[in-house]
């Protein structure tokens, strides 16, 4: 053990004795000192800064390959381990809490940019930003925010040598955590919940010093591999699957079949229904089906569809075509399949206007006895991402999971097609948007893929679709793609319908990027149509929309009035509003429909 850990228990033990008749006091400090760490570390680990040092060292493809995704886990571990903290301090206080816990957000992210400049940056590769960063660690360091173990680091460091720092850094958070979690059970403010994330955390960082200290074992002074791939590898998958890529991973995780691959068919043009019916033979649906083990007439089918984004039936752009879901019916009963369950969660509309029920939008849109998947969720603790949270019964209990996305635009995931249309099975998303949240989105919508995912996945993209900067809130005018997507893995049909968006590489889709640092790159065979839509406009089409893009989170978390102004144009005679909307909205809302071109449905 460093240095670095043997100041950091020494602090430890000090703070406990300032704070021994105040173990609350104890706890808020050592969040507040934990949040700025792990917003650090979030910005010193992100991808694209450890692919290109990877890109740099002599590395086989394999062993890059299982760097890469050591890494990429770890780093995103660390923005949940940021989000939670932030979220949980932000609910605890007041104005004061919530600038101290956003000034710690700022400093960590500063300081972990600065560091990453330092350690993993030359000056002559970055003339610009080495000396702006040297100033900042100089000025951490006279304000008493760098550890003296970690000054004489701050300079560009041998990878090998960076990961043996990160062992020292890991173990200080491990104590971080593990003394929270002990801390949490006694103070009534905090409970349960908290404690067990905090155990979660403490045995996530416990990972993490495994990780590193095996990264580093393989590579000698110099960086070049020294150690055996096959013990790295053993190393890694001890800590936990998810650190190795998807084919280094024991049947449980390698066999998932979220990122599986295989057929994703492709039918442009003609008839809509027949295109249909060929996509659910050329993806495999017959022959999922032949392989249930539940004879077809007890096999109870949940199909989740997306309808409750929808704001006006002038409007199909953003809502799962009626009469595809009405032709899936009639296709399964063919089979001798008619326990079939059409199912659609909520969204945050029912917050601003009435008659938002999932059943009552769903008649709006043609489509009667929709099942609202809130209604029925049931405790769960995830393995992965989610800690202790909700899953519909419905869903986990169906012998047949079959989700139906939309092809439509997202600003954020560039596309929200069948993987957005997850939204829902678990626990409800807006609880995930704004600052007090606990989790981030991407996991609230990924974690139910662990053990529950579709068996099949579709997407409509036939008589309307919603491009544009923002197509999620619907199109007054949108295009007509006359394409059917499908196939047995969700993650592959997302990824072909992205590429034919112009993602040409999966980081250009947060979403799925995520996807596959979870459930590996999916190898997949296209039957059918592999071109792109013409005429798409996707969100980062031209430096306006890419502009847009990149503000659109912050501003729909922060200047929304949780999501309020960010309401497309919506039918009031069948959805009235809940109140009358402030004077804020009712501006904000006018200004985000002209940016974003939203015109009223004609």
């Amino acid at each position: 053990m460093g240095q670095l850990y043997t100041d950091f228990t020494q602090e430890l033990a000090q703070l406990q004795r300032r704070h021994a008749a105040h173990p609350r006091r104890e706890l808020v400090h050592l969040l507040f000192l934990a949040l700025e760490r792990e917003q650090l570390v979030a910005i010193a680990y992100r991808e694209a800064l450890m692919t290109e040092r990877l890109k740099a060292m002599p590395l086989s493809r394999a062993e890059r390959r299982i760097f890469t995704q050591a890494l990429a886990v770890a780093w995103r571990d660390e923005q949940g381990h940021t989000v939670y903290t932030r979220g949980l301090l932000r609910s605890l206080g007041g104005p004061w809490t919530r600038l101290r816990a956003q000034a710690s957000i700022i400093a960590g992210a500063v300081g972990g940019w600065a560091s990453s400049i330092c350690q993993h940056v030359s000056w002559r590769s970055a003339p610009l930003s080495w000396p702006l960063a040297q100033a900042v660690t100089w000025a951490g360091r006279l304000g008493g925010k760098v550890p003296r173990a970690i000054v004489s680091e701050l300079r560009h460091l041998r990878f090998r040598d960076y990961c043996e720092l990160q062992v020292d850094a890991e173990l200080t958070a491990a104590a971080a955590w593990q003394r929270m979690s002990t801390l949490a059970p006694a103070s009534p403010d905090f409970g349960a919940g908290p404690a067990q994330a905090f155990a979660r955390f403490w045995s996530d960082e416990e990972r993490h010093r495994a990780v590193f200290e095996a990264l580093a074992n393989h590579l000698d002074s110099d960086d070049r591999p020294i150690g055996d791939t096959a013990a790295l590898v053993e190393t890694l998958v001890g800590a936990h699957p998810m650190f190795v890529p998807r084919e280094h991973r024991a049947a449980e995780w390698a066999d998932h079949p979220v990122g599986s691959g295989g057929v994703v068919a492709v039918r442009e043009g003609g008839d809509k229904r027949q295109a249909f019916r060929e996509v659910l033979e050329a993806g495999g649906l017959s022959e999922l089906i032949a392989g249930l083990d539940t004879p077809p007439e007890q096999c109870r089918v949940v199909v989740k569809v997306s309808l409750t984004m929808g704001l006006d039936r002038r409007d199909h752009s953003v809502v799962t075509d009626p009469e595809l879901i009405a032709e899936l019916r009639a296709w399964l009963a063919e089979r001798g399949i008619v326990q079939v369950q059409v199912a659609d969660g909520p969204t945050i509309y029912d917050r601003f206007y009435a008659h938002r029920s999932v059943p009552e939008v769903g008649d709006y849109f043609g489509v009667p006895n929709v099942h609202d998947l809130s209604t029925d969720q049931v405790p769960h603790a995830y393995p992965f991402g989610l800690m202790q949270s909700t899953i519909s019964l419905a869903w986990k209990e169906a012998d047949l999971r079959i989700v139906v996305g939309k092809l439509r635009s997202h600003p954020v995931d560039f596309g929200h097609h069948a993987l957005g249309s997850m939204q829902g099975v678990g626990p409800r998303i807006e609880d995930f948007l704004f600052d007090e949240r606990r989790a981030d989105r991407d996991v609230v919508l990924l974690a139910p893929l662990l053990e529950f995912p579709p068996h099949f996945a579709l997407i409509d993209a036939f008589d309307s679709a919603a491009d544009g900067i923002s197509g999620i809130l619907g199109r007054s005018r949108p295009i007509a793609p006359r394409r059917i997507y499908g196939g047995r893995d969700v993650l592959s049909v997302e990824w072909v319908a992205n590429r034919h968006l112009g993602a040409p590489v999966p980081d250009t889709a947060p979403l799925v990027a995520t996807a596959m640092d979870w459930f590996g790159e999916p190898e997949l065979e296209i039957d059918g149509i592999d071109t792109p839509i013409a005429g798409w406009r996707h969100p980062t089409s031209d430096e306006w929309m890419r502009l847009l893009s990149l503000i659109a989170y912050p501003t729909y978390e922060l200047l929304s009035d949780r999501g309020a102004s960010f309401v497309g144009h919506i039918d009031e005679a069948a959805f009235p509003p809940l109140e009358a909307p402030s004077l804020y909205v009712r501006l904000s809302r006018r200004i985000a429909r002209a940016v974003l071109q939203l015109d009223k449905p004609s």
